[in-house]
């Protein structure tokens, strides 16, 4: 989810105006994009991107005055995976390949991430959020307007238990306040905007039990004209407003379109009587006639239920989100004390639940147009605007389609059963096409302050005084630290915050994880030069070398092609590591795989193909043309201090026993060579140390005498974290600890990545509690990084180098174990789990089995998926970056991968970045004084030297 705050100047992240003429602005860039693709095979395309970024970063500032105006854009179920999803399908509708595409929302310079839970579940409906983020206030799934005291269905909870919206807040101040949205007006997200109900169901009278109305209580469409003196009122929702029977006036001929109302009101006219310079409208022509000086108040009700999709709108009798948006805007602002308006994307959420994706995707992009239209029509000095989903879906885009495939088209390579299936996917849903069933539903243990609203405005008050609090450090950054999730996506973030709370004994979602202090919060758009869903060898090329390469190459530019080992040499790029290095720091590999795999090579390699791990895993032409193969060059390449990982088969001659398992000749050395080159490693260098046990490394790490550390725990990959023989492999964690020990003993500082390569292992296998258990394995070497460094001098950036087409939803009970059963049963009346794979090896084949709660939490479990492949693939959507220390405050906003290198090089002033502004600005760190005109040209004229 996107929080923006629009500032200053018109600049947005990528350093383009941010709104006026934005919608051109998007299309030329999309064709510029398409027309000049061999421009992104050259390291410089995406230097002099990351250089306007940065250069947008370090002018920007913060504006603190009051806003007069608040926008409040909400996509109902937008997840980062259906944004990233959006950007593709908007740029290729312009004609382009569709992830250089830039959606206006992308530009908006500030982001965080937020928890979507309800009180009562993990997954949470659209009334339940509707609550938190209009009022302020966490409340239980499916009642509106109301603190977690209130029951579903339970009418007489309701009094005493009501809560006030922003909106009505607005209202009170003597604002303008306005309603948009392309569903029914009464439905769940805008009624939380005015409505206080146990149920978000009850639209009308005669959608109530007799004894809620016998009690009291009044029906969301009564209490949308009664409750709160709403200005501008646009949507769908008609026939809840209306006595009984009477005709749609779009639809008279048909009865199932007509008034349901049993009381007999007409609430358009009560609407009517009481407001002065009040007009109702029905269809586009009365809305465009509308005069916008002309009235105070506008209700326009455009569909008897909820507004057409976007592809099957008819364009001359309903608006589109755009129009309504700016129809809205143009009336509200008359208001010289100003306004608050909700606009929702809420069709955006329907079309995921009918399986459509194509329907939700140009959802989206119309709220995205909306967001562009209210840009060109407001002010960033007085406006806040801010974007924001209530929840995700269980929406997959993964198959590492090919870059330029349509979004919605089939993924590049079969699946295991032969068959073709889409990249985009679902984890549930009604696409499925087998049946069967049973469950039993888990019990849930509510904390009880969570009931009174108190807690919630105590809680948000603390997190607002503490933004207030939060000084950007603008100093320069001894030490750097990237500690990177392999596939850890933003679902994989929450499960495991989840699944880390539930281990300590608490519900889940609302127990921190170490990453989550983090202050400043980014998104990366994963893509590689050709594919839309990447693998790790090119995101490490861009996140460490700061260029985008191609598919399975690592540390080289896309003009090198994949296998062809004459396309290498003039092609390498250089990475962030060897930067530090020749400056003088020390640095630092630390991962649960092999140290040669692909994270950790875009380090030290140049290779156009990330599987060369030895030499007798090259072929021979490209031995015979010179090629090295990775192992080879992580010795000789770079003068790396600490490595620390698996990987020992790689690095010994062939028979070569292995330490740890003297017995086995599959785990012996593999060189054809001949080379150990593990000798080689310690010949070359004073003060360095092997080990191949955590009992060795924890030694090393203790004598101060040792400056350099090998370690190679397993032959190949390390065990996952619950595995692992806990006397022979050190944690993640240790290993970390170790790095940092030594690595701190160089004056000049540090360079240390660490990688929890194996979260997307477990996600491979589609075996979830693996993934997540290792996710925790990593938040707990973030924390401890974070006690032996100091935030002042060290720069710490978390991010994922990719997703996964991993899921979570069913609408867990809050509680619930992250890898038990959905509450209800699926159509097939089978139970389900609530996490899910859109394609993997838990395809279930010809008939889907039913599960039980205890096979589910099993740890070899392999949970259910929509299309049969060996290994699940990677997820196409964007990924977060996490921040602390000096110069963090750089990330911001919508980013290509590339930035975090370009990022990470500036803060610590290495090269091209010798000359930067905290480096030499004397007063900068004191005053925060604005940076200054050369410093921020010194990146362009030092650019060059980032090839």
């Amino acid at each position: 989810m996107q929080a923006a705050f629009q500032e200053r100047a018109g600049v947005g992240s990528m350093g383009w105006p941010l709104f006026p003429g934005t919608c051109l602005l998007l299309c030329l860039l999309v064709r510029l994009a398409a027309a000049t693709s061999d421009a992104e095979k050259t390291p410089d395309y995406w230097n002099e991107g990351a250089r306007r970024r940065l250069k947008s970063a370090l002018a920007f500032q913060p504006a603190a005055q009051r806003a007069k105006n608040i926008i409040l854009f909400m996509g109902d179920g937008m997840g980062l995976s259906t944004m990233s999803a959006a950007r593709i399908y908007k740029g290729q509708l312009a004609g382009g390949s569709g992830e250089e595409n830039i959606l206006a929302m992308e530009a908006f310079p500030h982001l965080a991430l937020a928890k979507t839970y309800t009180i009562d579940r993990q997954v949470p409906d659209s009334a339940g959020t509707g609550t938190a983020y209009l009022c302020g206030v966490k409340a239980n799934a499916k009642t509106l307007g109301l603190s977690g005291a209130a029951v579903y269905g339970k009418c007489r909870s309701t009094f005493g238990n009501e809560v006030d919206s922003v909106l009505h807040r607005a209202r009170l101040e003597g604002k303008s306040v306005g309603i948009v949205t392309t569903t029914r007006v009464q439905h769940a997200s805008p009624g939380a905007a005015y409505a206080h109900s146990a149920s978000r169901s009850w639209y009308a009278d005669a959608d109530m039990p007799k004894e809620a109305l016998r009690d009291g209580c009044k029906d969301i469409a009564y209490q949308l004209v009664h409750n709160t003196d709403i200005n501008v009122i646009l949507g769908g929702g008609r026939m809840y407003m209306t006595p009984k029977r009477t005709a749609d006036p779009e639809y008279p001929e048909d009865p199932a379109q007509s008034g349901t109302r049993k009381d007999g009101l007409d609430l358009i006219a009560e609407w009517l009587n009481a407001k002065q310079g009040a007009r109702y409208v029905w269809d586009k022509k009365g809305m465009d006639a509308v005069k916008d000086d002309s009235v105070s108040h506008l209700m326009g009700l455009f569909e008897p239920k909820d507004m057409k999709y976007e592809l099957n709108r008819n364009t001359s009798t309903d608006p589109s989100i755009v129009e309504m948006t700016e129809k809205a805007i143009r009336i509200l602002r008359r208001n010289p004390k100003g306004f608050f308006l909700f606009v929702e994307g809420g069709r955006i959420d329907h079309g995921h639940h009918s399986g459509r994706a194509k329907q939700a995707l140009m959802e989206a992009v119309m709220l995205d147009q909306a967001v562009a239209r209210a840009g060109e029509l407001t002010s960033l000095s007085d406006t806040l605007t801010v974007v924001t989903a209530d929840h995700s879906h269980v929406f997959t885009f993964g198959g590492n389609t090919l870059r330029g495939t349509s979004i919605f088209g089939l993924a590049p390579k079969k699946a295991k059963d032969k068959q073709a299936y889409t990249s985009i996917l679902y984890g549930n849903g009604p696409g499925y096409s087998i049946r069967n069933g049973g469950r039993p539903a888990p019990s849930l243990r509510t904390a009880v302050e969570e009931e009174d609203p108190a807690f919630w405005n105590r809680q948000a008050a603390a997190a607002i005084d503490a933004s207030f609090k939060l000084q950007p450090r603008v100093t320069e950054a001894k030490n750097l630290i990237i500690f990177l999730g392999d596939g850890f996506g933003v679902p994989s973030i929450t499960a495991t915050r989840i699944l880390n709370g539930q281990q300590q004994g608490k519900l889940g979602p609302e127990t921190p994880l170490a990453l989550d202090s983090f202050p400043y919060v980014a998104l990366s758009k994963t893509y590689s030069v050709d594919r839309l869903v990447p693998d790790s060898a090119s995101t490490s090329t861009a996140y460490l070398c700061g260029v985008k390469g191609n598919y399975h190459t690592a540390g080289v530019s896309a003009a090198a092609r994949l296998s062809q080992c004459n396309t290498t040499a003039g092609n390498e790029v250089v990475s962030v590591l060897e930067r530090a290095r020749k400056a003088g720091k020390a640095v630092g590999i630390v991962t649960t795989s092999r140290v040669q795999h692909a994270s950790p090579s875009g380090a030290y390699a140049h290779v156009v193909d990330r599987n060369w791990y030895a030499d007798v895993s090259m072929p021979e032409e490209a031995r015979l043309q010179g090629c090295k193969d990775i192992a080879w060059q992580l010795v000789h390449n770079v003068d790396i201090n600490v490595i620390m990982g698996g990987g020992r088969i790689y690095m010994t001659p062939a028979g070569t026993p292995d330490p740890e398992y003297p017995a086995y000749e599959t785990e012996n050395g593999i060189r054809g060579d001949g080379k150990n080159l593990i000798n080689m490693w310690l010949e070359a260098r004073l003060g360095a140390r092997y080990v191949w046990n955590r009992t060795e490394m924890l030694a090393a790490a203790a004598d101060p005498n040792v400056t350099y550390l090998m370690g190679l725990f397993e032959p190949m990959d390390m065990k996952y974290d619950l595995v692992r023989n806990t006397s022979l492999d050190p944690s993640l964690t240790e290993m970390t600890e170790a790095a940092i020990t030594i690595l701190s003993r160089n004056p000049k500082g540090f360079y240390l990545f660490v990688e929890g390569g194996r979260i997307d292992h477990g996600h491979h296998e589609g075996a979830a509690q693996k993934a997540l258990t290792d996710g925790i394995a990593f938040d707990r070497a973030i924390d401890r990084a974070g006690a032996l460094t100091d935030e002042a001098d060290t720069l710490t950036v978390v991010t994922a180098d990719h997703s996964h087409v991993f899921s979570f939803g069913g609408y867990a009970l809050r509680g619930a174990s992250i890898f038990g059963l959905a509450p209800s049963k699926a159509a097939d009346n089978k139970s389900y789990t609530a996490i899910l794979y859109g394609n993997g090896p838990g395809y279930p084949g010809a008939v889907r089995p039913d599960v039980n709660e205890s096979t589910a939490n099993e740890f070899d479990y392999v949970q259910q998926a929509a299309v049969p492949l060996k290994s699940e693939s990677h997820g196409g959507e964007d990924v977060a970056i996490l921040a602390k220390g000096p110069m963090a405050h750089l990330f911001h906003g919508v980013q290509e991968q590339t930035y975090v290198a370009h990022a990470m090089a500036y803060a610590a002033c290495l090269e091209p970045y010798v000359d930067c502004h905290q480096r030499n600005s004397m007063s900068s760190a004191t005053s925060g004084s604005r940076t200054t005109f050369l410093a921020l040209i010194l990146p362009t004229l030092l650019l060059p030297l980032f090839h």
